[in-house]
C-alpha cells in the first residue's frame, strides 16, 4: 500500500505516510512546561505506528495561548523538558514536529492578562471578546517570536516545525478580510493580508536554516461570510511553496464556524454545563440549528483540496474526518494528497496507524462524538471521553 511507503520532507525521512494530527493536549504546566504526563501521551502515540507526530500548538508569546495548559515555545527555560519529549519519541523510532502559533483574538482575556490582540478590533461572535488592534511594532515582534520559537524547537530536538495559519488563530485573522480591516501594509488586498504569514516563514527560515523541515497548516476556507476562501487559499499555498515551505497541511473552519473544524455529534450536555439562564437558552437554540449542518462525513476538506492541489508541487497533508483506510489509500493513489493526518481516532486508539500498516482495514473505534473537542476547550486534558 502507498500509505506504508516512506516519504521525505526536506531532510526528514518518514517511515510511512500517516501523521498524528495536531490536537490540544492540555497537559503542560500553566507556564507552558512539558510534563511527564504529556511525555507519556506521546510515548503512546509514538508506539502507535504513525510516521510523524505533530504537537498541539506551542505559543510563541505569553499572550498567544488560547487555553490554559498548552506547550509554551516562548522562553528558553522550556527547552530542557522539550528535549525529554523529543528524546522519548525518537527512542521509539518516530518523528515529532512542534506546531507554533499565536491565538490572537481567539482566546479569553483572563488567559492573556487582558491583552487580547488581533489585526483589527473585530468582535469574536463566539466569545464576545473585542480585541485591540496590533500596532506595527507589535506585529514585527510577533514575527520575530515565531522565528525564535522555531529555533528553540530545533535546539530541543524536534524534527521540524509547523506554522499554524488556520482555524481562526492570529495568522488566519490576518489572512481573512472578515477579521482584517487594516489600511496599512498588513491589510487590504490578499497580498497585503498574506504579508504577515510570508514574513513569518522568512523569519523562521532565517532562524533554522534551509534544511530544517518547515510545514504550514492552512485553511482551505474559513466557512464564514467574508472569510478566507478556497481561491485565496490556492494563491497563498502557491506562494508558500515558492518560499521554501516543505509541506502544507490543509484544514478548514474557525472556532466561530464551530464544528466545521471537527464534524460529528454535538455534545450538548457538555457544552451547556458552562451556561445559565438566557445564555443557556440561546446556546440551546444554536445547537439545535447546528445539528444537521455539521453532521459527520469522511474527508470533509477533500473537495477543497482537490481544487487547490493542482497549484502546488510540494507535499500535501490532508486532515479532517479520515476514518476508512481504504479511502485513505485511494486519496494517496489518486494524488490528492501525499500524507494522511488522523486526529480523534488516535485519542481512543493510539495504535490505529499500526493496525492499518499491519493490514487491518477496519474502521476505528472513534464515534465522532466530539466530547474530546469540547472538553479541551474547557481546559480538560486530551482523552477519549466516550471510552
Amino acid at each position: 500500500m502507498m500509505i506504508e511507503e516512506p516519504i521525505k520532507l526536506n531532510r526528514l525521512e518518514l517511515k510511512n505516510r500517516i501523521v498524528k494530527a495536531s490536537m490540544v493536549e492540555n497537559m503542560a504546566t500553566e507556564g507552558g512546561e512539558v510534563t511527564d504526563r504529556l511525555i507519556g501521551l506521546y510515548r503512546r502515540f509514538a508506539a502507535g505506528g504513525a510516521g510523524l507526530l505533530i504537537t498541539g500548538g506551542g505559543y510563541v508569546q505569553s499572550n498567544g495561548r488560547s487555553v490554559k495548559y498548552l506547550i509554551g515555545a516562548h522562553e528558553d527555560r522550556l527547552i530542557p523538558r522539550m528535549m525529554d519529549l523529543t528524546g522519548t519519541v525518537h527512542d521509539l523510532d518516530s518523528r515529532i514536529i512542534l506546531q507554533i502559533y499565536h491565538c490572537g483574538r481567539q482566546t479569553l482575556p483572563e488567559l492573556v492578562d487582558n491583552d487580547v490582540v488581533a489585526p483589527s478590533p473585530v468582535k469574536d461572535s463566539l466569545t464576545g471578546v473585542v480585541p485591540r488592534a496590533m500596532r506595527s511594532e507589535e506585529i514585527e515582534e510577533v514575527i520575530h517570536s515565531f522565528g525564535k520559537s522555531a529555533k528553540r524547537a530545533l535546539e530541543a530536538g524536534f524534527d521540524g516545525v509547523e506554522v499554524m495559519a488556520g482555524h481562526g488563530y492570529l495568522i488566519n485573522q490576518f489572512l481573512s478580510s472578515r477579521t482584517n480591516h487594516r489600511e496599512d501594509q498588513w491589510g487590504g488586498d490578499l497580498e497585503n493580508r498574506a504579508r504577515f504569514l510570508f514574513r513569518i516563514i522568512k523569519e523562521v527560515r532565517d532562524n533554522v536554516g534551509p534544511e530544517f523541515p518547515l510545514l504550514v497548516k492552512l485553511n482551505t476556507e474559513d466557512q464564514l461570510k467574508r472569510g478566507f476562501t478556497v481561491e485565496e487559499s490556492a494563491w497563498v499555498a502557491e506562494k508558500l511553496a515558492g518560499l521554501g515551505v516543505d509541506a502544507i497541511k490543509f484544514t478548514g473552519g474557525t472556532f466561530e464556524s464551530a464544528l466545521n473544524i471537527s464534524r460529528g455529534d454535538i455534545p450538548a450536555k457538555e457544552i451547556l454545563e458552562n451556561y445559565r439562564g438566557w445564555q443557556r437558552f440561546k446556546i440551546k437554540l444554536i445547537i439545535s440549528a447546528m445539528k444537521k449542518k455539521f453532521s459527520f462525513r469522511e474527508a470533509y476538506f477533500l473537495d477543497n483540496v482537490k481544487r487547490i492541489r493542482p497549484k502546488i508541487k510540494i507535499p500535501v497533508i490532508l486532515v479532517g474526518g479520515l476514518r476508512s483506510p481504504a479511502l485513505m489509500e485511494e486519496i494517496l493513489q489518486r494524488g490528492h494528497a501525499d500524507m494522511i493526518a488522523i486526529g480523534r481516532p488516535l485519542i481512543r486508539e493510539p495504535d490505529f496507524p499500526l493496525k492499518i500498516l499491519q493490514g487491518d482495514l477496519g474502521l476505528p473505534k472513534c464515534i465522532n462524538c466530539n466530547r474530546c473537542f469540547i472538553r479541551i476547550s474547557q481546559a480538560k486534558s486530551l482523552r477519549c471521553y466516550a471510552n
